[in-house]
């Protein structure tokens, strides 16, 4: 009997440690989906920056072309509720190629 006894616990030990390998594992690869999904939102905030970037830039180049002075400035545009903050500068007149006026454009969101 003392040699059953002991195989039962043995086995116990066994399928405890298994049930807390498959709990770490299945815990790690639900952070691993969790991070996957806060970086690809990420991700299109910083595509979303970008496109905002490059339409203020072209924006304060028509004005540029139109007026003879670049479109500078700050402005704010919400997209699907997060605020991005667009500021368009033209930090050293005449100093871009030729003798053209470089733009500085910066967009932050929170």
């Amino acid at each position: 009997m003392k040699i059953m006894n002991n195989k039962k616990g043995i086995i116990l030990l066994t399928v405890i440690m298994l049930v807390l390998a498959m709990t770490t594992l299945a815990v790690g690869i639900l952070g691993a989906i969790g991070s996957q999904g806060l970086l690809g939102q990420n991700q299109v905030d910083r595509i979303k920056a970008e496109q905002l970037a490059k339409g203020y830039f072209w924006k304060s180049y028509m004005q540029g072309t139109a007026t003879g002075t670049a479109g500078t400035g700050m402005s704010s545009e919400t997209i699907n509720g997060k605020i991005f903050t667009i500021g368009v500068s033209a930090p050293n007149p005449g100093t871009g190629p030729s003798g053209t006026n470089p733009l500085q454009v910066s967009v932050t969101y929170q």
